[in-house]
């Protein structure tokens, strides 16, 4: 599997604006980034997110 870790040019204050702004991000973005970053090593299997979303 290839893991993609190239620099991420963003700064803090515009990560914040893409969350909050509901053209770009819609509720269920939000919980899938929440339920990745409270998992163990911030990894889950689609398998593991998909019950959060129906």
């Amino acid at each position: 599997m290839r893991f993609y870790n190239d620099p991420v040019e963003i700064s803090a204050d515009a990560w914040a604006e893409v969350l909050v702004d509901r053209t770009v991000t819609e509720e269920s973005d939000l919980i899938v980034l929440r339920l990745v970053y409270e998992s163990v090593n911030y990894e889950m299997h689609a398998s593991e997110i998909a019950p959060h979303l129906n």
